[in-house]
């Protein structure tokens, strides 16, 4: 799991945190945004706590097909936990040289590297997970 993955998932985390609170601190101040805070050098303590709850949160522990996306985007596999320990489902980016032109995902397993396209029941599955 890459810096940008959980950063992204700890800005996303204080913005819903804020939402709950009515976007108010204690004294009846407005809280800054997201990036506002993590941009906050002033702010850097708290931020990395945000980002320790982001990173435990984040190994295999509700993480959604949109957020396995992420994880793909940023180049590491990911997988679901029934699956057998060696597969993972990857995502091929194409650069200049390639004759895709489009992003595409693909598994992978000791046997090779296959297109994969998920089922309904994978792409609503909660359980995804990054693949070590």
């Amino acid at each position: 799991m890459d810096d940008a993955f959980i950063e992204r998932r700890a800005v996303r985390m204080y913005d819903v945190y804020c939402a709950a609170v009515g976007g108010k601190a204690y004294d009846g101040r407005p809280l800054p945004t997201g990036a506002e805070f993590f941009a906050d050098a002033g702010k850097q303590k708290q931020a990395d706590a945000w980002r320790a709850v982001a990173r435990m949160v984040s190994v295999g522990q509700d993480m959604s097909f949109g957020e396995a996306l992420d994880v793909m985007r940023s180049g590491a596999a990911v997988r679901l936990p029934h699956w057998s320990p060696e597969v993972c489902i990857r995502m091929q980016v194409p650069d200049e040289g390639s004759k895709m032109t489009h992003a595409y995902l693909y598994a992978q397993s000791r046997f090779g590297c296959v297109p994969w396209v998920p089922t309904q029941v994978e792409l609503l599955s909660m359980e995804w997970e990054v693949a070590r």
